[in-house]
């Protein structure tokens, strides 16, 4: 640290000193992160075409030349995603649209992500920070359908008097009571959970009925 000190006035007015931060010799400023990393616990997907939500915040020291996330499926530890960015000083902020690379939905569910920014000067290290986001509003997991896309697998059921009905999973082996019921199904149906077949990314349910019609 360095003092610069001001000159005494001509009538002799006390000088002050103002301190100056200056970099040691031989030593460039590292890029640095200049407060927390904001990052999302939870993030709801967006279409390709719309912006996407925001995934984390950094606050950087000087100009960064881009950046790179990369984004693992916690469940089974593959890259699933990375996207790329340019140049860019002061704030980074980096949203995420719940997709792979090509675009398509990934499944709801936790993902481990990791984003490096890289000094537009070439000085130090890239900076990098990681966490863990729970994806929901993207493709549902198989047998996923009450939750709020919990990506636990939930238990449909036909009772002898014709209600239908799901009964929550939690992922322990336990289900919860019948929820969203409905009355007047035929006993004989044959009812069988299925995967999005609309791509409205809610699972559906594929019955036949006992004139073998088959219905979604």
């Amino acid at each position: 640290m360095l003092t610069a000190v001001a000159p005494t006035d001509p009538v002799g007015a006390t000088a002050f000193s103002v301190p100056v931060a200056v970099p040691p010799l031989g030593r460039p400023a590292q890029l640095r992160l200049l407060a927390p990393v904001g990052s999302a616990s939870t993030l709801v997907a967006q279409e390709i075409d719309t912006t996407p939500s925001t995934l984390t915040t950094l606050l950087l020291s000087k100009p960064a030349a881009g950046w790179r996330l990369t984004v693992r499926s916690r469940a089974t530890g593959k890259v699933v995603d990375t996207r790329d960015g340019g140049a860019t000083r002061g704030e980074v902020k980096v949203g995420w649209f719940g997709t792979d690379a090509k675009g398509a939905f990934l499944t709801n569910g936790s993902y481990d992500w990791t984003l490096s920014v890289t000094p537009a000067d070439g000085v130090g290290a890239p900076v990098t920070a990681s966490g863990t986001v729970a994806l929901f509003g993207a493709a549902p997991a198989r047998h996923d359908y009450i939750g709020g896309g919990d990506s636990v697998g939930d238990l449909l059921t036909l009772s002898s008097s014709g209600t239908l009905g799901f009964r929550q999973g939690s992922g322990k082996g336990t289900f919860s009571v019948n929820l969203g019921t409905s009355s007047g199904w035929t006993t004989t149906n044959k009812v069988v959970p299925f995967g999005d077949l609309s791509g409205d990314r809610c699972n559906d349910v594929l019955v036949r009925l006992t004139s073998g019609a088959l219905r979604a």
